[in-house]
């Protein structure tokens, strides 16, 4: 009876060894997966070019932003998110060999982290948001109010306060525009300007 209770017990830690151990192989291969893709995340924004202006990397954000910026102005689509949405459509189809693979990367990088099972999804969000820069998020802003990520990438921007560093300055969206988005898409509480 001893003997079958000792063996009883080297089961029971056995098999919380294998599952401490597959738990740790899970989260390994979790990390793997997202670092890649993280990695080649930048590595896009890193490929990215506008060769008549001699623009290469990040700096092409900050020229798609003001060329967006201008266009709502001008079609005076500031303040309706339909209308903006519309334009920044227009938008995109003309910047899309440069911007459609960088948004449904990062899109897909979200969703992964959100259905990941057990992990930390605000912490590794936070990494995915800490990557972007001020002019990524002022077009993630208009990619979400438009079709192209309104009902898919909108909710996980939402959920996980990708906007919350959205620069506080003169390019910031106007008001009409913030309130589509839930106040948690700023990390609980819209930018002061917008009060």
């Amino acid at each position: 009876m001893r003997e079958l209770r000792h063996s009883v017990q080297e089961l029971a830690n056995s098999a919380d060894a294998l599952a401490k151990q597959n738990e740790t192989l899970r989260l390994q291969t979790f990390e793997g997966t997202f670092f890649q893709t993280l990695r080649l995340h930048n590595d896009i924004v890193a490929a990215m070019e506008i060769p008549h202006l001699s623009l290469k990397g990040r700096s092409c954000f900050h020229y798609y932003a003001n060329e967006l910026r201008g266009t709502l102005i001008n079609q005076g689509a500031t303040k309706s998110a339909e209308n903006a949405g519309i334009f920044y459509g227009i938008f995109y189809r003309q910047n899309q060999a440069a911007l459609g693979h960088y948004f449904r990367l990062l899109y897909n990088l979200v969703k992964f982290v959100d259905l990941a099972p057990d992990v930390d999804k605000r912490f590794y969000t936070n990494l995915v948001r800490a990557q972007l820069s001020s002019a990524e998020l002022l077009l993630l802003f208009y990619n979400c109010l438009s079709p192209l990520g309104r009902d898919k990438f909108k909710p996980l921007v939402e959920k996980y306060a990708l906007l919350k560093t959205i620069p506080d300055d003169d390019s910031l969206p106007e008001e009409e525009l913030l309130r589509e988005y839930d106040v948690s898409a700023f990390g609980g509480s819209f930018p002061e300007r917008w009060m």
